[in-house]
């Protein structure tokens, strides 16, 4: 994989690329980055060009100028896209990133060919209210000794209890610099009213949940939302699926990408 830098108007996105031909673009969950995919992107045809960013105020993007809303990373990945000069992508969206992706999808319909959303959250705002009044590992506050980093790691274990200390470790490395962040998009997910846009969604999708993903019970329910929707659950997957099982999800990628026409 390459990596790269595109300026816009809100400052720089980091990105990976690896592939040609048609393009497919994923979109990270938060507080992670594009290292989320690292392990996935090899296992896709090289047939596609493969493209990751780093939504703004992550991995190694610049912070934005503002606490920013989903529909600004929506926007500024659309900038990104535009710099690259590419019109038409197909879409991945793993939690944060499945609505930053239902977004592009449902204002920006030309530009997307195919949809594909994994753990898309489908909350009411007193549902977000309550999952937002947990503590994150970046509320731990810290502490000289480092306990604070213990803390932390007990804490991000404990969301996939059953996965190996090997799998969640490389996510609560990258998930530690959003500390250093000064803004937490956990909130803009909890602004964002997704159903409306879901409705607005033309492009072919499938909807995508690990089968210990905390949103799978949202699966049927979010399917009837969209039109053109089938739906794929993935064994041993839950909220580090791309970290857990990326060959299964590669595997469901690619099925789609070859059965469906956009």
């Amino acid at each position: 994989m390459k990596c790269g830098y595109i300026d816009i108007a809100d400052g720089q996105i980091h990105y990976k690329t690896k592939g040609t031909g048609t393009c497919i673009v994923f979109l990270h969950q938060s507080p992670l980055s594009s290292d989320e995919y690292t392990d996935l992107i090899p296992l896709i045809s090289d047939r596609f060009h493969k493209l990751a960013f780093d939504s703004m105020g992550h991995g190694n993007s610049s912070d934005p100028p503002r606490e920013f809303d989903i529909e600004d990373f929506a926007r500024t990945t659309i900038d990104a896209l535009n710099k690259l000069g590419i019109t038409r992508v197909s879409l991945v969206g793993h939690h944060t990133g499945a609505l930053i992706a239902v977004e592009i999808a449902a204002v920006y319909p030309d530009r997307v060919e195919k949809l594909i959303l994994s753990g898309c959250p489908v909350y009411s705002p007193e549902e977000w209210k309550t999952f937002l009044s947990q503590p994150m590992t970046r509320d731990i506050p810290m502490t000289e000794d480092g306990s604070f980093l213990v803390k932390a790691w007990q804490k991000y274990h404990g969301l996939t209890p059953d996965s190996s200390l090997q799998t969640c470790f490389k996510p609560f490395i990258i998930a530690l610099k959003s500390r250093t962040r000064p803004y937490d998009a956990h909130f803009a997910a909890g602004r964002y009213i997704v159903k409306p846009k879901l409705g607005m969604i033309k492009a072919p999708t499938l909807l995508v949940s690990g089968d210990k993903d905390m949103f799978i019970n949202q699966l049927d329910s979010t399917r009837r939302l969209i039109r053109n929707c089938t739906t794929s659950v993935i064994k041993g997957g839950g909220l580090f699926l791309n970290f857990e099982v990326p060959g299964e999800f590669a595997r469901a990628i690619s099925d789609f990408m070859r059965r469906q026409k956009g």
